[in-house]
């Protein structure tokens, strides 16, 4: 439900979890919280991005 409607329900902190396995978290370089403009709206939630070195496939 995006949060612009308001509302008890939405706390003013978000937790969002990105799982992986040992290896996958091994190859992650940095993860941040996307937030500002429509992300503050969108949603419950603020996204989540990882970047990952991945190796050539």
């Amino acid at each position: 439900m995006p949060t612009r409607h308001g509302g008890a329900e939405f706390a003013p902190m978000r937790l969002d979890y990105l799982l992986a396995t040992p290896e996958l978290a091994a190859l992650t370089d940095a993860v941040r919280v996307v937030r500002g403009g429509d992300a503050d709206n969108a949603s419950d939630h603020w996204p989540v991005l990882a970047d990952l070195a991945l190796p050539p496939a």
